[in-house]
């Protein structure tokens, strides 16, 4: 990647508490954040110019999906993320924590169970046998590791196989493509996939390490030695591209794009099919130590960058 120009900001917001940099969604107007803030943690939502217009004390994790955003908490609630008005509300034990789109986990790691809730907050499927030890993949299939092999439970229908594996079982991020799934160890580990329909390992790798994977429809894409895409089925490398620094920060994939910051406070946006640098810049001399937790669009022609005390606004040009 070569040398980049200064990003121009069109606007900060400064938190008054601290930003929990894995919940942050864009929007077309706007971003929605969790903040967590002394005493308590809330969920945001900014409108185009930074502006605070809506506020919900008391929230937990939240996701944005097509009937609008799932958030945990002291209760389960959809809201419209335009306008923060919940449409649906609903008590459930324990502070309810969001998994994946209409799926929440409730109650302790000891005694919890996984629910899948429809648009009126109903629960339409529940599992509760040792419920704490599973990781959602892609938010259709329930996943953890037994003695031989890998448990999946199907959701919605809770269809339990154990796929016998000949490669070591711990899980890592788990993704799920047709019959494969894939596990990708967090720095240096065996990473994975296996057909379970022929119980086949599909391809196994022991020399990578995954700064961080992040889904690009059947494929992923990691951080190493450069920036690179792999296809999740065969394991096939798609492309690689050479990065200035190593600590890559704040990944996020929104459609065909991959977003990203750097430790030196650079931002680039990728174009997802090549590995193409579609947009690199650096952030102004005042911000570049700011630790970038997050990097997602605000519609097509700008950029939000969340750290740990505020939000900035670039503009993409």
């Amino acid at each position: 990647m070569t040398g980049r120009t200064r990003a121009t900001v069109l606007w900060t917001y400064r938190l008054d508490g601290e930003f929990l940099g894995t919940r942050f969604a864009g929007l077309t107007d706007g971003c929605i954040l969790n903040v967590s803030e002394p005493g308590d943690q809330s969920l945001i939502g900014l409108n185009s110019k930074g502006r605070v217009r809506w506020r919900i004390e008391s929230a937990g994790t939240f996701v944005r999906g097509a009937a609008g955003v799932w958030v945990g908490g002291d209760d389960v609630q959809l809201i419209d993320p335009a306008n923060g008005t919940v449409s649906a509300t609903r008590p459930l034990r324990g502070k309810p924590m969001v998994l994946a789109e209409g799926v929440f986990f409730l109650g302790s790691v000891d005694d919890g169970s996984i629910c899948g809730l429809n648009d009126a907050l109903e629960v339409q499927w529940e599992w509760t046998e040792d419920a704490g030890s599973y990781v959602v993949a892609d938010g259709a299939t329930l996943c953890r590791t037994s003695a031989t092999g890998i448990e999946l439970v199907d959701i919605p229908t809770l269809q339990r196989r154990v796929v016998a594996l000949s490669v070591p079982v711990a899980l890592g991020t788990v993704f799920r493509a047709g019959n494969v799934i894939a596990k990708y160890s967090m720095g240096r580990g065996d990473s994975w996939a296996v057909d379970t329909v022929s119980r086949q390992t599909v391809w196994q790798k022991t020399s990578l390490q995954f700064g961080f994977v992040a889904r690009w429809r059947d494929a992923v894409i990691w951080c190493d030695e450069a920036l690179s895409a792999a296809d999740i089925g065969s394991g096939a490398l798609l492309w690689e591209t050479p990065l200035n620094s190593r600590v890559i920060k704040g990944v996020k994939v929104v459609g065909d794009r991959c977003y990203f910051g750097d430790e030196e406070g650079n931002i680039t946006v990728l174009d997802c099919a090549t590995g193409t640098p579609l947009f690199q810049k650096e952030l102004p001399s005042g911000s570049r130590a700011l630790d970038i937790c997050l990097v997602v669009p605000m519609g097509d022609d700008a950029l939000l960058v969340g750290t740990r005390d505020r939000i900035l606004c670039l503009q993409m040009d």
